[in-house]
């Protein structure tokens, strides 16, 4: 297992941390200024968390909390980490929903009370300080995984290798292509082109550049978007999009950094890096047939990877902060919105959807209301992780029983404590779910 996929290994069912992984909690909002931007790392004990004045470990004032509102319980063998609401008045939301227990997930969004936290598993290298903050102010973050873009990035600058960045549309691609090209300490110019937005009659020309009268309209000679990035950095964004032609064209100045013009007969030898990017898999476009496979060898070589805005949600807010230049009143409702949002178009969308808040906020807190509808309806439309069983019943979901199941190690006693029931109520739920106690205890069946 990579360590890149190792940070994601923690389950709501309560599978275990990986153990050269960090546990935090960070704080992203709260009433409670002087714990935000706090970071706390979890270690075997237990956490109290709850209200000012209050007997808790960590103490924040803020009103909606209660005395003690919820506890985190480690595993100390397992290292899962369950948090429970220890009946609290206003509840315990996990990622929208809200919770009795659950094991966290690296990149859960917590709330108690206003107080925003979000859960994250640190690679322990990269939360060292990063070297001079390379890049830090292009890929704005802090997250484990913009951590790990950063260090590749700073590898595969100075190298004359070509890369290939796959990311959904708004990930940051462009953006990671200019860092490389500052990092690179090439001379030249950094060109970056759109080639989906390049009518399709143009695309040679544009790039390859032409000789007069090659083409209707041709009256002058030109060197195209390639040699304007001699000595510095081309970068391809939606390579996908490229004509055939211009595949060989551009396959062609890969391998011996020759570029012929539209309707020349002399090549010119160029100093190109190219970096090249799309939102689509390019192994993909070539069983489609839109894409040639001897470019996907010369291009993917290299392939870096942009993690989508979803994969770091504890940097949301601090995005936010970044676009609208300033202090930010932001309700807590708003900010729960904003980080628990699966934003398809990633942080080219948040900027977008800020700007629309700002205006109509007319410099005051932004609030729900100022949110896009979709936004809106995660918080107001509580989706609570329950059972569909009666209340009344107080039977906990498959997931929260699990969950507690794996924290107390498959002690059958322990559950009941923890749920207030008797030990036969505990198997009746196992029998209801379908849950076998043997096999997961590793099949030796004792408390």
């Amino acid at each position: 297992m990579t360590r890149a996929s190792q940070s994601a290994t923690l389950t709501g069912t309560g599978e275990a941390l990986h153990p050269d992984l960090v546990p935090v909690l960070h704080v992203l909002h709260s009433p409670d200024r002087r714990h935000v931007g706090q970071a706390r790392t979890l270690g075997h004990g237990d956490l109290t968390l709850g209200r000012d004045g209050g007997d808790a470990d960590w103490v924040f004032d803020d009103g909606r909390m209660s005395r003690q509102h919820a506890q985190l319980r480690a595993s100390r063998q397992r290292l899962v980490y369950l948090l429970e609401d220890t009946g609290s008045k206003n509840g315990l939301f996990v990622n929208g929903g809200r919770t009795a227990a659950r094991a966290l997930e690296d990149g859960d969004i917590v709330r108690i009370g206003d107080t925003l936290l979000a859960f994250e598993c640190v690679d322990p290298v990269l939360a060292e300080p990063e070297n001079h903050g390379a890049g830090a102010d292009l890929l704005l973050g802090d997250a484990t995984v913009m951590r790990r873009l950063r260090r590749e990035l700073e590898v595969a600058a100075p190298s004359n290798e070509t890369l290939y960045l796959h990311g959904e549309t708004g990930s940051g691609k462009e953006v990671a292509a200019s860092l490389i090209h500052r990092l690179s300490g090439r001379k030249g110019a950094f060109v970056p082109v759109n080639c989906g937005a390049i009518p399709s009659q143009l695309v040679e020309s544009t790039l390859f550049g032409h000789r007069r009268g090659a083409f209707t309209g041709a009256t002058d000679h030109a060197d195209g978007l390639v040699v304007a990035a001699d000595r510095g950095t081309l970068f391809l964004d939606e390579v996908a999009e490229l004509a055939p032609p211009a595949q060989a064209s551009l396959l062609r100045v890969l391998e011996d950094g020759q570029v012929l013009p539209v309707g020349g007969t002399t090549s010119r030898r160029v100093d190109v890096r190219v970096v090249a990017a799309s939102h689509v898999e390019l192994r993909q476009a070539v069983a489609e047939g839109r894409f040639r496979a001897d470019l996907v060898t010369r291009i993917g070589g290299w392939v870096v990877r942009i993690p989508p805005l979803r994969q770091r949600r504890r940097d949301i807010l601090s995005l936010c902060r970044h676009f609208l230049r300033g202090p930010m009143a932001l309700s807590a409702d708003a900010a729960e919105a904003l980080c628990i949002a699966p934003w398809p178009g990633n942080v080219r969308e948040v900027r977008t959807t800020l700007g629309r808040a700002r205006a109509l906020a007319a410099g005051g807190e932004i609030a729900l209301a100022h949110l896009p509808d979709e936004l809106q309806s995660l918080v107001r439309t509580r989706v609570t992780v329950a059972s569909t069983a009666p209340e009344s019943e107080g039977r906990p979901s498959r997931e929260e029983l699990l969950a507690t199941l794996q924290w107390a190690q498959g002690n059958v006693s322990k559950v009941a404590e923890r749920h207030g029931r008797t030990r036969k109520q505990i198997y009746r739920w196992l029998e209801h779910y379908g849950v076998d106690l043997g096999q997961l205890r590793g099949g030796d069946g004792k408390d």
